[in-house]
């Protein structure tokens, strides 16, 4: 037989199974890897600490009986609990299966799911544990809509939560089909660096990174950054503006040695990557983060943006940062699977708690924590659902934020939002901040190139600053690209303001008073850099502090 005569019998043997129809039996689920949808209850106070056994006996329901069929596979994987380790549990979090040949809504699906949840813990003599439940995540590798979560309906601000129906009443049979799993898409490539490069989505960039002058730790109270990047040397500006027509003074930013020196600061966001050059020094006391992780890193979702990155590189980083020697940790309100939801973000505060705790609250180390970040429902597009006050769901949150504002050694600095300037400042934790003067809570609005206010404010907040946000350099870092842009929003101004507040209280760390010594500085050395204008942060250095050379330009 032939070579030719051989490879045309096996074709002919093998056509059947060539031309076949697809298997009508789904792939094997990859972990991490799927579509399913998320709900997250919210425990009720009385049952976090003592519960007598309630949540022992839930997670058996769900990992050995009937309850595990609601779960998306492998059931150990998709329940999740929200635990303290110094206030107990607050919240549960459920990945469920699609129920793919269902007509109802997650809305409903979550109902069927309460009532059977209902019914199990009354089998075990256990009354109910939840203050509410919603659907929080949504994820569909098939549709790039739905894996941030962008078009999950179900936790749209028009539509009413449903209300689990009360022990007594007539309950439901659940008709939940879970059906067949959908077939998964193929492996995506992972991601590759990228070399640096400037975006030009604001006004072109004068030099290269690589031109500006390094910052030396030397002798001299006073250090020069020359050729600072735009949004540094208006917070070490002289009074005296004709001095400013000098170029080399102008495009100057002159620092205290060593800023930040004995001060952590947390950095509650989402997207950041810390792996870059612009951090290459910097001090990273931890990364914190709850929700599920990425199980599978070359198929579950990676970066969504670069928020959490500017705010760090601006707090601490090689060019931009305002207090370099600060130590970090990172805490993200991002699940693995790059979605925002109620669940990573009461997480993220719980943690920061205890690791505060933990970590540094005996010891009497100073903290600030940075949230430059609106907490809601868990969407990321920008028509998201905030929490509402009074609402069920905020109150775990009013809590934790109450809860860390009260710790000694601790200041809280958050965004007042990009909104219009009349409009009212109500998103968490921001509006906390009418509370001031009882806690140490400082809300930062942002000015333009003029000085003139651009976002909202509310002067009836005592602790209420403003900060350059227009047009300020930053380094931003995608899993797809790495780039110096320059960038705009209250977000900036606020980490902008956590660098200012950590140099400070590293001016004066032996000091009883010194967080409210630092706020009280944020205001009383705040000046107008226009007439018109509002009063703008400054870092309290003068001419006669400057380095020798440039005292010679001005006599």
């Amino acid at each position: 037989m032939s070579v030719l005569d051989f490879i045309l019998l096996n074709f002919l043997l093998f056509l059947p199974v060539l031309g076949a129809p697809p298997s009508s039996q789904p792939q094997k689920l990859k972990i991490g890897v799927s579509i399913y949808w998320r709900a997250t209850c919210i425990v009720q106070k009385a049952f976090r600490s003592t519960n007598d056994g309630l949540f022992e006996d839930l997670d058996k329901g769900f990992l050995q009986g009937n309850l595990g069929d609601w779960l998306s596979p492998p059931r150990k994987f998709s329940l999740m609990r929200l635990e303290s380790e110094h206030l107990g549990i607050w919240a549960y979090g459920f990945k469920l299966r699609m129920a793919e040949f269902n007509q109802k809504s997650n809305t409903e699906l979550l109902e069927d799911l309460k009532d059977d949840l209902d019914g199990y813990l009354e089998s075990k003599d256990h009354e109910w544990p939840f203050d509410d439940c919603v659907v929080d995540l949504l994820i569909d590798v098939t549709e790039e809509k739905n894996q941030r979560n962008f078009s999950a309906l179900d936790v749209n601000e028009n539509t009413k939560r449903l209300r689990r129906v009360r022990r007594g009443q007539k309950k439901r049979n659940s008709s939940t089909n879970l059906g067949s799993l959908r077939s998964l898409y193929p492996i995506r490539t992972p991601h590759e660096p990228n070399k640096t490069q400037f975006v030009d989505n604001d006004r072109s960039p004068e030099f290269e990174p690589g031109s500006l002058t390094k910052r030396e730790d030397d002798d001299f109270e006073v250090v020069a950054l020359e050729n600072a990047w735009d949004g540094l040397p208006t917070l070490s500006a002289p009074k005296d503006t004709a001095l400013l027509k000098n170029e080399k003074i102008s495009r100057t930013y002159f620092h205290y040695n060593n800023p930040g020196e004995g001060v952590v600061v947390y950095v509650v966001d989402g997207y950041g990557d810390l792996n870059n050059d612009e951090f290459r020094n910097l001090k990273i006391d931890g990364v914190l983060s709850a929700g599920a992780p990425p199980f599978d890193f070359l198929t579950d979702i990676q970066d969504a943006g670069d928020h959490g990155s500017i705010m760090v590189d601006k707090i601490a980083g090689e060019h931009a940062g305002i207090a370099q020697r600060a130590r970090i940790v990172y805490t993200s309100v991002v699940e693995g699977s790059s979605s925002v939801t109620l669940f990573s973000q009461l997480g993220a505060l719980l943690y920061t708690y205890d690791n505060i705790i933990d970590r540094y609250a005996d010891l009497d180390i100073p903290c600030i924590i940075s949230i430059a970040w609106q907490f809601g429902l868990g969407r990321l597009d920008r028509d998201s659902p905030l929490l509402e006050e009074g609402d069920t769901i905020a109150k775990p949150f009013v809590e934790i934020l109450n809860k860390l504002m009260d710790l000694d050694n601790v200041i809280m600095v958050s965004s007042a939002g990009n909104g219009k300037p009349g409009d009212p400042i109500i998103h968490y934790p921001s509006r906390l901040g009418l509370d001031a003067p009882k806690r140490r809570h400082v809300v930062v609005g942002g000015t333009d190139r003029k000085g003139l206010n651009m976002w909202q404010f509310d002067t009836k907040i005592p602790n209420f600053v403003w900060a350059p946000s227009e047009g300020i350099w930053t380094y931003g870092h995608t899993s797809a690209d790495v780039f110096v842009e320059a960038v705009s929003g209250t977000s900036i101004a606020e980490a902008t303001v956590a660098g200012m507040l950590a140099m400070y209280i590293s001016l004066d760390l032996d000091s009883n008073t010194r967080l409210e010594d630092a706020i009280t500085k944020l205001k009383t050395l705040s000046w107008k850099r226009n007439p018109e204008g509002v009063p703008i942060i400054h870092n309290g250095i003068t001419p006669d502090q400057w380095p020798e050379k440039f005292r010679k330009i001005i006599d």
